[in-house]
């Protein structure tokens, strides 16, 4: 039986953070010091539902670390909220 999506999720995100790994593609930074929303950048996160999740339809780092058909799924539900 495979891994519940949820389940998934998280043992991706525990062993890519032990083995410091980033999917294909992405290189490795290492985790924010301080205060991370005040070192963002005006247009670094989308301020309007519809440009966050267009923004994520393309993401490949999303569609690596979640697996494309579930960030479809993910997608599809959330433009129906």
């Amino acid at each position: 039986m495979p891994w519940p999506p949820r389940t998934r999720t998280r043992r991706r995100a525990h062993l890519g953070t032990r083995r410091r790994a980033s999917p294909p593609g992405i290189p490795y930074r290492p985790p924010v010091e301080g205060n991370g929303y005040e070192q963002l950048r005006d247009g670094d996160l989308p301020t309007h539902w519809a440009v966050a999740l267009e923004r994520a339809a393309g993401s490949e780092f999303l569609a690596a670390a979640l697996g494309r058909e579930f960030l479809e799924v993910f997608l599809a539900v959330k433009r129906r909220e």
